[in-house]
């Protein structure tokens, strides 16, 4: 009895799993990947380092779709990462949804430096949370997908303008 009921909540962990990424999709039905948006050739760009290969991760909890891309660097401490996530509602376009996450990521990060930008889609702003070692987020809502770009301790100074550059492209490819 054991045994079957360990299997049959692996299989159900499974088909959640898959049927989980089936829901990633854009408008156009193309399949959102946060490694197709971001390259390594764009990631090494950015944080001036020779990087591992991605590291992509899908989860599905309470209605969301959470896919992310993480780079970090070769070799050291952890400092010199850059990743993108991508947050989209499990019901069928939800625009409403969208804003609603920009709203409550703009007030958890109250405390923290915050800056509207314009140009990168319906809403978006920047989050900078350690400026002497170049930490930023840029958090942009299109439609109905959310994606947040993270940059994460980098060693070298890194051109913000470079990420906001990078920041437009993914909004430009959902």
């Amino acid at each position: 009895m054991k045994k079957r009921l360990v299997l049959i909540l692996t299989l159900t962990s499974v088909l959640s799993t898959t049927v989980s990424c089936a829901f990633i999709r854009t408008r156009r039905g193309r399949e959102i990947k946060p490694c197709n948006l971001v390259t390594k050739s764009d990631a090494e760009k950015i944080l001036g380092q020779p990087l591992l290969p991605a590291y992509e991760k899908v989860t599905s909890e309470s209605g969301v779709i959470d896919s992310s891309c993480d780079y970090s660097k070769v070799t050291g401490p952890s400092e010199g990462s850059l990743t993108v996530f991508v947050l989209q509602s499990q019901q069928t376009p939800n625009v409403e949804w969208a804003k609603s996450v920009m709203e409550a990521r703009r007030k958890q990060f109250a405390g923290d430096r915050i800056e509207s930008l314009s140009g990168f889609g319906d809403d978006a702003f920047l989050r900078v949370t350690r400026i002497e070692s170049d930490e930023y987020e840029i958090w942009v809502r299109k439609n109905d997908k959310v994606f947040d770009l993270s940059l994460l301790g980098s060693p070298t100074k890194v051109s913000l303008d470079a990420h906001k550059l990078l920041a437009k492209k993914i909004a430009s490819e959902l």
